[in-house]
This record gives structure tokens, sequence and C-alpha cells, in this order.
């Protein structure tokens, strides 16, 4: 499987170093620095160590690049831009390279999956790569186990590609973002013109997309709602959201959680059918409406609502998971 990173490259050029440095820097938080010569990342990493990015290298840097070690351009480098008392005391590895914005059209291919920095590369600034990537596993994991114990209809591997090329779109939307940020901060220690400090709301709302959890997968295939007759949707966790309280929830399964009364037929045939794979449990503290039930998936996103929980509804269900997931009873 062969695919193009499509997007574009930032200019300049950046080190990546791990390095021990004597500094008064909080440990529990990364720390960026903006300053006329550029900017400087510190990521507190164990033993006392840091992750650091130094950029961007202008062309007495480069030539410096060129003819010494990167060990020496990046306590040189560390040394020009901060001038508080931080003191290089050790660099462990180091090396240049050039920030990407991009991803790739396909993500499958058959048996073939792409994750991580194989199908989708963004600037290191907030860590939304990682995350990234790690929510690349997540995605595919819980589908490839169903799939290998033949409980998986195809649309359930077909998922993975659509639900993660739109979370992907949205990880590049959201680093750029923060690219802007730190670039805009550079900018104004140039000029000495501040930035407009950002709202309490706006600095809530980049932190819950900095750890991705306004990811959505609405619009999935695998993903659906039933809404009875005259019924408003219910509040938000909404179908495609991630279930706030999945934590609480343990094992792997999918989980039917039921808030108020619900058709009792309907409930039993779910519970046959779909052993093993469905386990159905009382919700608490859920939707206001006064019957609903909500299908969180093994990855925590809520796959299924139905409002009501009624006859109707469970039927609905119970297509739903037929669309994907193979019943222990037909």
């Amino acid at each position: 499987m062969a695919e193009v990173l499509e997007g574009f490259t930032y200019p300049g050029t950046v080190l990546a170093a791990d390095v021990r440095v004597r500094c008064d820097l909080a440990r529990d938080a990364s720390n960026m620095v903006a300053t006329p010569e550029g900017f400087v990342l510190l990521v507190p990493l164990p033993d006392e160590r840091w992750l650091t990015f130094i950029g961007d290298l202008d062309d007495g840097e480069l030539a410096h690049l060129a003819r010494a070690s990167p060990s020496e351009v990046v306590a040189a480098g560390i040394g020009r831009r901060i001038t508080a008392d931080v003191a290089v005391e050790d660099v462990g590895w180091a090396t240049s390279f050039h920030m990407h914005q991009r991803v790739v059209p396909r993500l499958a291919q058959g048996r073939r999956f792409l994750l991580g920095d194989a199908g989708h590369l963004s600037s290191p600034f907030g860590g939304e790569g990682l995350n990234a990537g790690l929510h690349d596993a997540e995605d595919i994991a819980w589908k490839l186990a169903l799939a290998a114990r033949g409980r998986g209809r195809p649309a359930l591997l077909e998922s993975f590609e659509i639900e993660r090329l739109a979370a992907d779109h949205h990880v590049l939307e959201v680093s750029g973002r923060i690219d802007g940020l730190v670039r805009a901060a550079v900018q104004a220690a140039r000029t000495g013109v501040p930035t407009s400090p950002a709202t309490p709301a706006q600095r809530a709302a980049l932190a819950r997309s900095r750890c991705l959890l306004d990811v959505t997968y609405a619009g999935s295939p695998i993903v659906g709602e039933h809404l009875g007759p005259g019924v408003e949707p219910p509040p938000p966790p909404g179908p495609g959201d991630r279930f706030p309280g999945r934590t609480t929830l343990t094992g792997t399964e999918h989980y039917l959680l039921i808030f108020g009364t619900a058709d009792a037929a309907g409930v039993e045939r779910l519970h046959r059918r779909w052993r093993g794979l469905v386990d159905i449990v009382g919700g608490t503290g859920g939707p206001s409406a006064s019957s609903s039930a909500l299908l969180v998936r093994p990855d925590g996103h809520v796959g299924f609502r139905a409002t009501p929980a009624d006859a109707a509804g469970l039927a609905a269900l119970d297509a739903f998971l037929d669309s994907y997931l193979v019943p222990v009873s037909i």
C-alpha cells in the first residue's frame, strides 16, 4: 500500500533533542518560550530530562549545524533564545527536521491499514500527532478483534478509514491552530506588539481539542440514531461523540445504557442476540429523556442512541448492530 502524504511543509528548520538542563521550569507541563530569536519548547521526560524543539534556525545556525555536532547547536540555540538561568548540561541525542501538515487520501486497502505518522503528520507543538496515532490504534484494535473472532461484518473494518480520516483532518486543523499561536507569539516578541489574550472559554475549548476530546465520529456508517415521532434529540453526548463516563465501564464489550423505562421484550431480544458483544446495564445521570438507550462502543464513542427505548427504538438498535456485527442467533 503506497500513499502520498498530501499537504504542505512549514517553512524553516527545527532542532529536536533529548536534553538535561539546569533550570527552574515547572515539570508538570510543557514550557513554550517565544523570543525574537525563535521558540524553544521543553517537554518533561523521565529522569529529569526534557524533549526540546528549537526553531526556526536562521542561516547562521544552519551553517553551524553543517560544520558542528547537533549537540553543540542545541546548546547554542537554547542559550541564544532563553536568557534566563537555563543551562544545557547534557544532550542525549539531537536531530534537525522540517515540520509538516500532511495526511494520506486513504488509510486502508484490503487488509492493510495506515496508523500514526504513516498516515498523517502534524506540528509537534501540542502532541496531537502522537495522540492521533494512539486513537488510530484504539479505533482499529476492537474492530480487528471482532473480525478475527468472526463477529464482525465487512462494514466494521471499512469504517476505520472513514472515521479516522475525518478525525485526522480535525487533528490537523487543531495542530495548525496551535502552530499559528506559537508563530504569532514569536512575531509578537519581535515586534513588541502583544497578541490578544484568549478568553477562558477559548482556552478551555483549545485544551479539549488538544486532548482530542472533541473528536466525533458523527456521520460514520456504524453510528446512528432513532428518534420517535415528535421527539427532540436529547442533549449531548450524541451519536459519534466520546462518552464522558467510559472509564467507569470496564471490559471490551459494547455497553447498552438504559435510562428510564424500556420495552422489556426488546431488551430481552437484544440480550439474547448480542450476548458476549453487548452488556446491558442501567444508566444513571444521563439523558434527561424519561426513556432512552445509549450504545457505547468499546472505544468509548457513542454508537447509537434510541429515544425513546420503546419497541421501535430497540428494534432500530437491533438492526443497527446487525449492520456491522454478527449476532449469536439470527
